[in-house]
């Protein structure tokens, strides 16, 4: 079978696979092995079990595997999570959860679990930097807020805060660049700088000369003493 083709490592690589050819392919060998209703039987299966069976999969880490469980096996409260939604949590949440109460009330939290919310938004303010934990904290935040949903609702928190970074009114400012400053230049240098002005040079007909060496008038040359002969 082709997933047993000592090739296909090599081709993937060649088509842009890159790093990733080698996972892909002792992916599809393992997939080979098991059974055809494998990925089948992970549709009905917990989040949690879903989850582990798929990270025994080669280069398939927790991110890697909530995205297949949401866009591929209907686990709609699956909550990808990476440095960007970590962000997101950040931003948009564990601020407002640590705030006043007046900001509190204006998320209309689902009463039943509030508590529980603000919970993990005081866990989640502790964490100044992406890490394991933070991600499973952000995960879990997300996952309470907007269950059933949550998957689709990190999606939708994700694509709205890209736009926002795509848009010039809501971009970062950037720093002013300080004007070049032209260098001094010494009076030596200013007039080595200076462009040279060639000196008029005065026309000279070649009636000129003569006129000099004879003392006499040059005769004119226009075409009316020319016709009239003079």
């Amino acid at each position: 079978m082709i997933a047993r083709d000592s090739a296909v490592e090599q081709t993937m690589k060649e088509l842009g696979f890159g790093y990733r050819a080698r996972y892909y392919t002792k992916t599809v060998e393992r997939l080979v092995q098991l059974d055809d209703t494998y990925l089948e039987n992970l549709r009905h299966a917990s989040v949690d079990v879903a989850r582990a069976e798929l990270m025994k999969l080669s280069g398939v880490g927790p991110k890697v595997a909530d995205c297949v469980l949401l866009m591929s096996l209907d686990k709609v409260d699956a909550v990808p999570v990476d440095t960007h939604i970590w962000q997101v949590a950040q931003k948009q949440y564990v601020g407002r959860l640590t705030g006043s109460e007046s900001e509190l009330v204006s998320m209309l939290l689902p009463s039943d679990k509030q508590e529980q919310i603000q919970e993990l938004a005081q866990k989640l303010s502790a964490f100044k930097s992406p890490s394991t934990k933070a991600y499973e904290l952000a995960q879990a935040l997300i996952a309470t807020l907007f269950s059933p949903y949550a998957g689709w609702a990190q999606g939708l928190l994700f694509s709205d805060d890209l736009v926002d970074s795509l848009d010039p009114a809501v971009a970062k400012p950037t720093t002013k660049s300080k004007p070049i400053s032209k260098p001094k230049l010494t009076p030596a240098k200013r007039k080595a700088e200076k462009p040279q002005t060639i000196p008029k040079q005065e026309h000279k007909t070649a009636a000129e000369p003569t006129a000099k060496r004879t003392g006499l008038r040059p005769r004119p040359t226009s075409s009316v003493f020319t016709k009239s002969g003079l």
